[in-house]
């Protein structure tokens, strides 16, 4: 697979590896790349620059750094993201958010997974600026409404 070469790509490659002091050294040069969507990604006529093998999953346009740390279980580096400004609602070209790669993986890690899917989740529906389970009083979550039993097993571990 050839690589592209780009600084964001570079950045994304050390988010997908949990590459923690990498991603912090990248946002202190470049803080906008914890907010960025990605303006290239996986097409039909070239799907394999774009694809990374060790979570089974591909960038796409409007992907951001918070997407792929979602899509490879990197809590840390989400809430790294996350403290910088990253949107957990932000939607690629294809309508997904952080969220839905966080529950829908093609790699197995149901712990961090888990964990993953609490903190995007936690930090998308009370707009706070950290995926941490620590919040002072006056910021508790909403109580959430009860949900279909279609969800899977992993949303509702993460939930608690």
């Amino acid at each position: 697979m050839p690589k592209v070469k780009s600084a964001f790509l570079d950045f994304v490659r050390c988010v997908v590896n949990g590459e923690i002091d990498a991603v912090s050294r990248h946002l202190v040069a470049r803080p906008s790349f914890a907010t960025a969507p990605s303006d290239v990604g996986a097409t039909r006529q070239d799907a394999s620059t774009f694809f990374f093998s060790e979570i089974a999953h591909y960038l796409y346009v409007g992907d951001t750094a918070l997407h792929m740390a979602a899509a490879a279980f990197r809590r840390s580096v989400a809430e790294l993201l996350v403290a910088h400004g990253a949107d957990c609602r932000a939607k690629n070209r294809r309508g997904a958010e952080p969220l839905h790669y966080a529950a829908d993986a093609n790699h197995w890690d149901p712990t961090a997974q888990a964990e993953t899917i609490g903190c995007v989740r936690r930090q998308r529906v009370s707009g706070l600026e950290s995926c941490s389970s620590e919040r002072p009083a006056n910021q508790r979550l909403k109580k959430i409404p009860e949900r279909p039993a279609r969800i899977s097993l992993a949303i509702r571990f993460a939930l608690g």
